[in-house]
C-alpha cells in the first residue's frame, strides 16, 4: 500500500457502527474502507478481496508486516465498532484485526459472499505485488 500525502492527524474519526443491519453496515463500510487506506493499513480492493473470503484468515498466515498492520486494524475496529457489532469481533482472537473485518462485514452485509473466494489463496500469503 503507498502511503497516503493526506495529513492522518486531520482525519476525522469514521462515526460509530451501532446497528448491523445490512444497510447500516455498507452506508458504514462504504465510509471505513478508504479510512483505512488512508491509515496505511489496508487498501480497498484488499479488504474486499477479505470480505469476500468464506474462510477464516487466521494471524500466523499473514506476513509479518500485516500482521502488525490487522493488530493495527483490531485497534481502530474496537474504537468505531457500537455494543452490537463488537459482539461479532469479541468471537475472533483478539488482535486479529483483518479477521474481525472478514466476519463484521460476512455477517453484516454480506455482498461478495462465496462468489470471490477464489482469492483465498492470494489473502493467506499477502503478496499483492
Amino acid at each position: 500500500i503507498m502511503q497516503s500525502n493526506l495529513n492522518v492527524k486531520a482525519l476525522t474519526q469514521p462515526s460509530k457502527l451501532e446497528g448491523v443491519t445490512r444497510d447500516a453496515c455498507s452506508s458504514w463500510a462504504f465510509g471505513v474502507r478508504p479510512y483505512i487506506q488512508m491509515l496505511g493499513l489496508f487498501s480497498i480492493q484488499q479488504l474486499r478481496k477479505v470480505e469476500a473470503s468464506a474462510n477464516p484468515i487466521l494471524q500466523s498466515d499473514l506476513q509479518e508486516d500485516f500482521r502488525q498492520k490487522s493488530e493495527d486494524l483490531w485497534c481502530v475496529l474496537v474504537n468505531i465498532l457500537g455494543e452490537l457489532p463488537r459482539k461479532y469481533v469479541r468471537r475472533v482472537p483478539e488482535g486479529n484485526g483483518i479477521e474481525a473485518w472478514r466476519v463484521l462485514l460476512r455477517r453484516c452485509c454480506p455482498e461478495g459472499g462465496s462468489a470471490q473466494s477464489g482469492h483465498l489463496s492470494q489473502l493467506l500469503n499477502w503478496s499483492f505485488g
